[in-house]
């Protein structure tokens, strides 16, 4: 079964999980779909994150 071997009861193994995309606030999501709309979108042609809208470091 999928959840074998896992400790369902240990909270340190909790991923949190947004309303939406746009309203995530995890950035560094590499799941992400759509930019957040609480993060502004800061682009660099030479940076590559977790996702294509991880925010590229100052």
């Amino acid at each position: 079964m999928y959840a074998d071997g896992v400790d369902l009861h240990n909270p340190g193994l909790v991923t949190p999980v947004g309303v939406s995309c746009r309203l995530c606030e995890r950035t560094a999501c590499e799941q992400r779909a759509l930019p957040s709309l609480k993060v502004p979108l800061r682009v660099d042609p030479n940076y590559r994150g977790l996702s294509l809208y991880a925010p590229a470091p100052e």
